[in-house]
């Protein structure tokens, strides 16, 4: 996490500029070295020369592929839970990239997201589903 200099918001690493602010973020002037991650608990590491001398299998032929699944019909679904992250989040309209809706800048190129802005106003106009049952 990068911390904002100017507004104390915590960020991701990869963001260019602040989600708060539109700050420049500061980089450090060498990328960071690969460090290995530790093992979870209860897995030994393995050694480089193990990795090293693990037999590498033959591709073999692909395996008959199954007929994609029907959308879930239940909207209780665990399937449901990743479209509606990504419905919250919108395009930014200068570079594209995918903001959250609480970021008031565009972490990849700092532009300003305003209420009013194209993909603000487009999440705003989607059409909200009727329960059923209702009448006009």
């Amino acid at each position: 996490m990068i911390i904002c200099s100017k507004c104390a918001k915590e960020n991701q690493d990869h963001y260019k500029f602040c989600l708060g602010c539109g700050a420049e973020l500061p980089r450090d002037s060498a990328p960071k070295a690969f460090s290995p991650q530790t093992p979870p608990h209860g897995v030994k590491a393995a050694s480089a020369s193990a990795i090293a001398s693990a037999p590498v299998a033959a591709p073999s032929a692909p395996a008959a592929v199954a007929a994609p699944a029907a959308p879930a019909a239940s909207a209780g679904s665990s399937g449901a839970v990743p479209a509606v992250a990504a419905a919250n989040k919108s395009p930014c309209p200068q570079c594209g990239h995918m903001n959250g809706p609480g970021n008031l800048f565009c972490g990849s190129c700092g532009f300003r997201l305003t209420p009013g802005s194209p993909s603000a106003v487009a999440a705003a106009a989607a059409p909200v589903p009727a329960a059923a049952g209702s009448a006009p």
